[in-house]
């Protein structure tokens, strides 16, 4: 049984031991906040666990000014990305598709960044529209089989006649919460990592396969020296220094082996297709090894890349977003509908592989 078959099938046998130990609970206790619907759909209710805020009310107009961010964001690079094909044949905005471009462990880490970003997005919406004196219905988390989503229901009731100032800010909560969570993320990945060279490729017959280096495989360092960039190894290859060199390279195990060889005094081709990486801190690397410091940093970088593209997006002018909602409150239906229908335009001709 193949990897895909031997998770499909551990996927299936916890829903299955998840039904029936919710319907052993449910028969005792007749509780209603967790719930499955299909047998594959959990549904967790906790409404109880919101309460007023005045942080949040107060929030209100920060939440506004960090959506207005991610809406100049969202413009910028979905023009630039249309223009870009257009003009230079550039490729398009790719959809991240778990099983498709996303695969090994990271989908586990795609999953984990889905699920904050979902329940922190839903829960500032619910946080303040409740701080603002608007009701919530219901709040809650769903996972849909292996697709972690969340939701709140504000009471139109309530939320309609509020001023426009509540409306907007209980609109932009949700994208000021992912924006937040995708930049504190960016800033601390840096300080967490440092730069390496990640091997593409091995030339046939050349220096770095004789020395079983592969593709996959991370160059950290040649005699203690870190390789940050291009330059940093070719600095120490091309050298007219004559010695042992003792190169450390990092498997995708997380394994750090030595490799050894002699240098005279002409430049040494290692025979190798490099790009510029980013690898667990010496400090992290040493604490946790590098086989978890890079799991755990790779999640990280997921967090980060989820939450700030899924600000921008819920920040566009399209008509199932909040920035949707935000415009049709702001400019009214005529013009809201215009706007809404020409960034579902852009956003189409951002991601469909339509040739111009």
């Amino acid at each position: 049984m193949d990897a895909f078959a031997t998770a499909l099938a551990t996927i299936l046998s916890l829903w299955l031991v998840l039904n029936a130990l919710l319907k052993l609970s449910k028969k005792h206790t007749g509780s209603n906040s967790v719930e499955l619907k299909y047998g594959f759909i959990l549904i967790v209710r906790r409404k109880s666990a919101l309460s007023t805020s005045r942080v949040f009310k107060r929030l209100s107009y920060v939440f506004t000014a960090l959506f207005a961010i991610s809406l100049g964001l969202f413009l910028y690079f979905s023009v630039n990305t249309v223009v870009s094909r257009m003009i230079r044949d550039a490729p398009g905005a790719v959809l991240l598709i778990p099983g498709i471009n996303i695969k090994g462990l990271d989908v586990l880490y795609f999953v984990i960044a889905v699920s904050i970003a979902a329940i922190t997005h839903e829960y500032f919406h619910a946080k303040t529209a409740v701080s603002n004196d608007v009701g919530v219905k219901s709040f809650g988390f769903m996972l849909a089989f292996i697709l972690p989503l969340a939701f709140v229901e504000v009471s139109e009731g309530r939320f309609n006649p509020s001023p426009l100032r509540v409306k907007v800010g209980i609109l932009a909560a949700g994208v000021a919460a992912n924006l937040i969570i995708g930049l504190f993320f960016l800033a601390i990945i840096p300080l967490l990592s440092t730069p390496a060279l990640y091997v593409l490729g091995v030339e046939q017959g050349g220096l770095a396969e004789s020395l079983g280096i592969s593709s996959g495989d991370v160059l950290l360092t040649v005699n203690g020296t870190r390789l940050t960039s291009f330059e940093s190894l070719r600095s120490i290859l091309s050298s007219s220094d004559e010695g042992l060199l003792v190169l450390e390279v990092l498997k995708p195990d997380g394994e750090v082996v030595a490799k050894h060889f002699y240098k005279n005094n002409t430049p040494v081709k290692l025979g190798v297709n490099l790009t510029e990486t980013r690898v667990p801190a010496e400090g992290l690397a040493k604490t946790l090894g590098y086989a978890l410091s890079t799991g755990l940093l790779k999640m990280f970088s997921w967090i980060y890349l989820v939450n700030f593209n899924l600000a921008l997006i819920n920040a566009a002018p399209i008509f199932i977003t909040d920035g949707g909602r935000i415009v049709y409150e702001v400019l009214g239906d005529k013009i809201g509908l215009l706007i809404n229908s020409m960034c579902t335009v852009i956003l189409v001709l951002m991601i469909a592989p339509i040739p111009f």
